[in-house]
């Protein structure tokens, strides 16, 4: 999604939709949440918990990321939102747009991670450019 706030740490990168986890609310409804707030899209299944992220340094707080999957209808189009301008990239074309430099590494991780395991990631940034990602 290509960010349209011009205040946030992520504007005029691509980035996926993300979001937190409300108090009272499980992962499988914050991600329908998120990606209806984001992209318009609610026809969601198979949300799959894939990998979980500690990012340090890239905050004022280190982040707990927990990276998931999910199934969308194929005639299912993400719609503009206040969030950003939501795009389909497939991962083939990250190289041609400006992503964090964690994005192409996180989603490397969850194509080559089988179906039935959980990557776990430490990454840390120095004033917000990676210096680490590592698997551990």
């Amino acid at each position: 999604m290509q960010s349209d706030h011009s205040e946030s740490i992520i504007f005029g990168y691509v980035n996926p939709p993300a979001g937190h986890v409300e108090i009272g609310e499980t992962i499988d409804s914050a991600v329908r949440r998120e990606l209806k707030e984001e992209t318009g899209l609610e026809n969601i299944a198979n949300i799959k918990v894939r990998g979980f992220i500690n990012v340090k340094g890239f905050k004022d707080s280190p982040v707990f990321m927990i990276v998931v999957s999910a199934t969308i209808s194929d005639d299912s189009q993400p719609i503009l939102k206040d969030e950003g301008t939501p795009v389909w990239i497939f991962p083939r074309e990250l190289k041609s747009h400006k992503v964090l430099e964690d994005v192409e590494k996180i989603i490397t991780l969850a194509q080559k991670t089988p179906e039935d395991e959980i990557f776990q990631v430490a990454s840390e940034c120095i004033n917000r450019k990676l210096v680490s990602f590592h698997t551990a």
